[in-house]
């Protein structure tokens, strides 16, 4: 049973593949935002912060406290207020950098936010390994359940396609949303049950 040709095939058939560009640093400051924090309180707050600040001049000129006030409804707003207020500070009349090593150099962003920025932003084949992408490649058995996020990032590279990787991560993300939750995963609605681990361990 080749358990890659399978997922990706409902992958393909379930979920559009990503093709819209969006302003590379709207991309970035949303992922800056959204670390430990809900998809709607980001997109809110996301969307308020790029109002008073759409390019990275004017975050720049703005006060850390007037950063935090409108960000204040996301999880730790202070230290991301000054995390994105360096940001524009580095990026002022400079665009967002387009490597994944230039990336990791602003404040507050790893791996799985420059490969975010990347993809979406870009258009980059790259997989951003975020919450769900990881959990879900542990439980149907890609990777190893010790692995480190790293290792599930290359361990997917290398499973799959190239072409494909940027569907990995929106397939994976919209699946461990709808089906395999972190908490109470629909098992029975599974259409990987044949070879998920997860399962077999639970339902077996």
């Amino acid at each position: 049973m080749d358990k890659v040709k399978i997922i990706l095939d409902y992958l393909k058939e379930h979920f559009p593949r990503h093709t819209h560009k969006y302003n590379p640093y709207d991309v970035l400051v949303s992922c800056v935002l959204s670390q430990r924090a809900r998809d709607e309180v980001t997109e809110k707050v996301s969307a308020e912060l790029l109002k008073i600040a759409p390019t990275p001049e004017k975050l720049a000129k703005l006060d850390v406290k007037e950063i935090a006030r409108t960000i204040k409804p996301i999880g730790f707003y202070r230290q991301k207020a000054k995390r994105l207020k360096e940001i524009g500070r580095m990026l002022t009349d400079k665009k967002v950098p387009d490597s994944l090593d230039e990336l990791i150099k602003l404040p507050g962003v790893g791996r799985k936010t420059a490969n975010v920025v990347l993809c979406y932003g870009f258009n980059r084949d790259a997989i951003p390994v975020d919450t769900h992408v990881n959990q879900v490649s542990k439980r149907i058995g890609l990777v190893d359940k010790n692995a480190s996020v790293y290792d599930v990032e290359k361990k997917l590279e290398e499973l799959f396609p190239k072409e494909y990787w940027r569907l990995i991560n929106l397939g994976f993300v919209s699946f461990g949303k709808a089906i395999c939750k972190p908490r109470g995963p629909l098992c029975k609605k599974c259409p990987f049950n044949d070879f998920c681990k997860f399962y077999k361990e639970n339902y077996s």
